[in-house]
């Protein structure tokens, strides 16, 4: 695996630190909950067809004040057009860290309230109806239904998720992405990062912070997070994975990992990170989380 990765510019030019740890290992193989909804920035169906750039990310985020500005930095430097930040609830809005950047409309910001809605235990849904029914759901819908024509992909990743580059003869999001536009969409695995023995939070970024990682073949690291090709009418069922609506408008309407393999569930899903990897920054340090999961905690120090 490579050990390097590049970015757009030099205030982040060490920011991907853990790409290096990686290397010391060898890997194997339209339900609204119920509240209320502002906006800022969000566009109006008479402009959804406007196209506003080849890959843009939604993320759905509540409380993250002390970390969203630096991963809205991040993922600008990758070449992200635009994002779609739906604040749930926070108890100080989001907005007030990324006001330049909602000004500039690079993020698109909207505040929502409410809490998830339960379904009839006489009734047995399915997996994306459930979702549907949960903030996270009906936000992803959102983001989709107002959004998906004015970008080739759309990715759905968290706060503490940062896309990181592993080859580095990729310097963008859009060169990562584009060789997939034949796809239902590009699956980029998890790369779980733990507490690197802070017992208290850190003064520096999240990026630089916390360097120690489970290895890559580690399964943990099956999960994933996913790119979708917006030509196929993408709706989120889980935080991981799309259902396809429009899967005649693509030619392998399915995901795929970042050798093109079709992307299943279960032990035929092997980590990979050769071109891309999502860090995961799941536990950060104890102060902060704590480590609940003895088990993870074990693994990822």
């Amino acid at each position: 695996m490579p050990n390097r990765s590049r970015s757009h510019a030099s205030r982040w030019s060490d920011l991907l630190v853990p790409v290096v740890l990686l290397s010391a290992y060898t890997a194997s193989a339209d339900v609204a909950p119920a509240g209320t909804e502002q906006s800022a920035h969000e566009h109006k169906s008479s402009s959804a067809s406007v196209y506003r750039g080849f890959a843009a990310l939604c993320a759905v985020a509540k409380n993250e004040n002390r970390y969203v500005q630096e991963w809205v930095d991040y993922h600008k430097c990758l070449g992200f057009s635009r994002i779609y930040l739906y604040d749930h609830g926070s108890k100080e809005r989001m907005s007030t860290q990324l006001k330049d950047h909602i000004a500039s409309g690079f993020v698109s910001y909207n505040y929502f309230t409410g809490h998830h809605k339960k379904y009839s235990r006489t009734v047995r849904p399915t997996s994306l109806e459930k979702f549907l029914l949960t903030a996270q759901g009906y936000a992803y819908k959102k983001c989709v239904k107002h959004h998906s024509k004015q970008h080739s992909f759309l990715g759905f990743i968290d706060i503490d998720e940062f896309l990181v580059l592993t080859d580095p003869g990729i310097t963008s999001v859009e060169q990562l992405l584009r060789p997939y536009s034949g796809f239902g969409g590009l699956a980029v695995h998890w790369q779980l990062v733990g507490s690197s023995n802070h017992t208290a939070r850190p003064a520096g970024l999240v990026t630089t912070s916390y360097t120690h990682c489970v290895k890559p073949e580690a399964m943990e690291n099956r999960q994933f997070k996913v790119f979708a090709n917006t030509a196929a009418r993408p709706v989120m069922q889980n935080p991981h994975r799309p259902r396809l609506f429009a899967p005649q408008n693509v030619p392998f309407p399915y995901l795929v990992n970042e050798h093109r393999k079709r992307i299943r569930s279960g032990s035929e899903n092997q980590p990979t990170h050769v071109k891309a990897a999502v860090m995961h920054y799941v536990i950060k340090s104890r102060e902060e989380n704590g480590c609940n999961d003895t088990q993870l905690a074990a693994a990822i120090y």
